[in-house]
């Protein structure tokens, strides 16, 4: 299905930037600044993400709960 391609890619651009921000903030106090720097671009991915999670839990998608478990 497309749109599990779609959110799958979205998803891995989302927890991709997650982790990189994860590790900064572990690093140095500038881990901070780089989420408020970054956030806004990331922002408009996770909003995406968010939308095909929402557009398959309304087809019924049988791997809802994979996807579901991608953002808890």
């Amino acid at each position: 299905m497309h749109l599990v391609g779609l959110f799958d890619r979205k998803a891995d651009k989302v927890e991709s930037w997650f982790i990189e921000k994860q590790r900064l903030i572990s690093q140095d106090s500038f881990g901070y600044k780089a989420i408020e720097t970054g956030i806004t671009e990331y922002e408009d991915s996770l909003r995406e993400a968010i939308s095909f999670e929402q557009e398959l839990q309304n087809e019924n998608y049988h791997d809802i709960e994979r996807i579901s478990s991608r953002f808890v």
